[in-house]
């Protein structure tokens, strides 16, 4: 953050996260939740998280909208989700929040590439070809079609798919995409450019979408869940990159809209630690499917060259290679 307020111009706009320094009573919410159904709990923690957030920010949120008025600082997005607030602001309003007492840190929300281009290039698979390097190996390789027989093929779960964007149109996936009347007439939401069409322009996502509920009408079946519903969440762009923001904007949605899934095959570097940990394991327990109790989580160690480090917290998660959904324990 230093360096980049050293290097920047006089009244620049750099883009930032406040991290608050209040955290949330996790054990305290598990136990008020502990007998509800999904629903309901779902329905509790959002409200719980978004008063205790407005609570914590309020303060600060007072400032920022001072601070617009004499264009020091725009854009302003509270965060619930992980008691952030996201925005631009130039280094003299930066300094200034920083005397704060009820902040704990201002990290630059710098945009950063996630994936690796030559790991893109492998992944895409176009649309009708019969003969993509997506093979049936791997559903078969996690006994998914054992699992199928017993009744689980993923129907009625919504697996909200954050990454590069999905090619919704694509045969294997077309018939498996979300709809929502207020998101027509696209499948979710583009964060990385601000609009409703998460198209993707990279072929990432759409290789992990097809690992997750692929119907084979293109030529192989490669869906672990063929039956899911995925929610397209865009969070990296074209080149594979994008911002820390765009994920836990894309992960307030995914909660929001019913989301009992969070797919995410991506990891990221920062420098502020394990400080911010106070709403995953409330907001992850809110999701868990009935029929399973237990959390699904995709994460691919070959994206960078470090595990996914933050999003552990408390849950225990694996990281794999894309051979499909592995149940975690909680």
């Amino acid at each position: 953050m230093t360096e980049q307020i050293e290097t920047s111009r006089d009244g620049e706009l750099i883009k930032i996260n406040i991290i608050m320094r209040e955290k949330f009573d996790t054990y305290n919410l598990l136990r008020n939740v502990e007998d509800m159904e999904k629903e309901q709990r779902r329905s509790y923690v959002i409200s719980v998280l978004k008063e205790f957030a407005s609570l914590s920010q309020r303060g600060i949120l007072e400032d920022l909208n001072m601070l617009q008025l004499t264009d020091q600082v725009s854009d302003v997005n509270a965060l619930w989700i992980i008691n952030v607030i996201n925005c631009y602001a130039t280094p003299t309003a930066i300094y200034k929040l920083a005397e704060r007492a009820d902040i704990e840190l201002i990290d630059h929300d710098f945009y950063q590439i996630i994936l690796d281009p030559s790991e893109n290039k492998e992944a895409y698979f176009e649309e009708g070809n019969v003969n993509n390097r997506e093979i049936t190996w791997n559903v078969n390789k996690v006994n998914a079609p054992q699992v199928w027989a017993l009744g689980y093929d993923g129907e009625g779960v919504i697996v909200a798919l954050i990454d590069t964007g999905v090619n919704y149109n694509h045969n294997d996936l077309k018939d498996h995409v979300w709809v929502h009347p207020d998101f027509p007439p696209y499948h979710g939401y583009n964060f990385a450019n601000n609009n409703n069409n998460p198209m993707d322009d990279n072929g990432h996502g759409t290789h992990c979408a097809g690992t997750v509920a692929g119907d084979g009408s293109s030529g192989s079946q490669t869906g672990v869940a063929p039956a899911a519903t995925i929610m397209c969440l865009k969070v990296l762009d074209s080149s594979g990159g994008g911002q820390q923001s765009s994920i836990w904007s894309a992960t307030e949605f995914a909660v929001e809209h019913g989301a009992h899934v969070l797919s995410l095959s991506l990891g990221w570097l920062h420098a502020w630690g394990l400080i911010v940990n106070s709403s995953v394991k409330p907001l992850t327990m809110s999701l868990l499917p009935e029929s399973f109790h237990q959390l699904l989580q995709e994460m691919k160690v070959s994206n960078r060259d470090f595990i996914p480090y933050r999003i552990t917290l408390e849950l225990q998660v694996i990281a794999l290679p894309p051979l499909g959904f592995i149940p975690i324990k909680l």
